[in-house]
């Protein structure tokens, strides 16, 4: 690098390390904030990951379609089927699903006594080839969600 007059003396980091025990200091700071910063980003994005369960069954068959929950008294969850198709909703104090497509209707088995457990899952009687596809099921008020891609031979 060509030094010319009135140009700095050397590159920035000279005049970093000329602060000496300062300059390591600021920095540790920013590394263990920056460090507890990004451990806590991923830690929250861990939370949100989802890993999708894939089942196969039969036309005419049954499935059970798992979902659980690690706070088991939240007890609000939705079921859709391809993002939109409502499956079931299971609501706080009912014993079977309340809202649910036609196309759903007398199909669709809840588990009641699982509920406190943390268990949502879900079982799909007299299986069709339009069942196929992805069912989410999503625990409301804490934000978890589990995906399952059905497959129907």
């Amino acid at each position: 690098m060509n030094m010319t007059a009135g140009s700095c003396a050397g590159p920035w980091w000279a005049s970093a390390l000329a602060l000496g025990p300062q300059w390591v200091k600021i920095l540790g700071q920013w590394w263990v904030w920056a460090s507890c910063y990004f451990i806590c980003v991923f830690a929250v994005l861990i939370n949100k990951v989802c890993l999708q369960v894939t089942i196969e069954a039969v036309v005419g068959g049954s499935v059970v379609l798992p979902c659980s929950s690690s706070k088991p008294q939240e007890i609000d969850v939705s079921w859709r089927h391809n993002d939109s198709n409502i499956v079931c909703d299971i609501i706080p104090n009912s014993t079977s699903p309340v809202t649910q497509d036609p196309e759903n209707k007398n199909r669709v088995e809840t588990f009641p006594q699982e509920y406190l457990k943390g268990n949502f899952s879900i079982k799909l009687n007299n299986l069709q080839h339009t069942d196929a596809g992805q069912y989410i099921c999503y625990i409301k008020n804490s934000d978890e969600y589990q995906t399952v891609k059905l497959i129907i031979n």
